[in-house]
């Protein structure tokens, strides 16, 4: 496989626990109350992905006017 000959030794799916401690010495948490994701534009786009569900009444999506360019673009491609 991709990851036992040359990556870090730990199957991908399980990768984040493999930082988990560190995280939370960073910002004074315990481990079990850390989780690693993607940006913030990359979930972004992932909820509005499962989530957005336009209908005739209810189609618009308001965003603050000093938002990351990245989120105005996750945000325009699911309109």
């Amino acid at each position: 496989g991709h990851f036992v000959d040359s990556g870090p030794g730990v199957p991908w799916w399980t990768i984040e626990d493999e930082c988990r401690a560190s995280l939370a010495a960073i910002v004074g948490a315990s481990p079990d109350e850390v989780v690693p994701m993607n940006s913030l534009t990359v979930n972004l786009h992932l909820l509005l992905a499962a989530f957005y569900r336009p209908t005739p009444q209810r189609h618009e999506i308001l965003i603050e006017a000093s938002a990351f360019p990245s989120d105005e673009y996750a945000v325009q491609s699911v309109v």
